[in-house]
């Protein structure tokens, strides 16, 4: 791995790490407030609502993952998907922006594919959400992406294992008779 592609994976984990929990502060001392849900009424009296945000880099690619909680009727009264896309996006503003404070270059994401977003009961009452979207990073060089190669070859694999043997022959010393049919 180059240094480049090391400084830039390690300016979005900072860019991430600076914004992505509950209570993080600007530079000025307030907290950032870039339409997350958990940031929304008084820590104490209102019912909080948790929502979070995770990355993960697998070669050129950044994955972004969100989760919210939200009550069965807002399922129903929105468009949730685009709902959800909106707040991905801006995360994602979020992010280039804390990058290029950090880092003082700008980051570029391109992204690929549509959002899939999966929905899951756990009360009557109330939902979980999860949304996954994948971003190309730029200026990442000849990077590999795990993602982008397919699967082993298992068979291939299980086949040169039986190959070794262990089932038919028996080694030179044994003592023990086979019997003839």
């Amino acid at each position: 791995m180059s240094q480049k592609v090391f400084e830039i994976i390690r300016g979005i984990s900072q860019a991430a790490a600076d914004i992505g929990y509950d209570g993080a502060l600007t530079e000025d001392g307030k907290p950032y407030d870039f339409g997350m849900k958990r940031q929304q009424g008084h820590p104490v009296y209102s019912s909080r609502v948790m929502d979070g945000f995770n990355i993960g880099i697998s070669g050129k690619t950044l994955i972004l993952s969100y989760h919210t909680d939200l009550k069965l009727k807002e399922v129903y009264a929105q468009n949730l998907e685009s709902e959800i896309a909106g707040m991905m996006k801006k995360i994602i503003s979020e992010l280039k922006k804390r990058y290029k404070a950090n880092e003082g270059t700008a980051l570029t994401l391109k992204k690929k594919g549509d959002i899939d977003v999966r929905v899951e009961s756990s009360s009557r009452v109330r939902v979980w959400a999860t949304a996954k979207c994948i971003y190309e990073i730029g200026k990442m060089g000849e990077t590999k992406d795990i993602l982008d190669e397919g699967p082993p070859d298992l068979e291939g694999n299980f086949k040169k294992f039986l190959d070794q043997g262990g089932l038919g022959s028996r080694p030179k010393n044994s003592a023990h008779k086979t019997k003839k049919a």
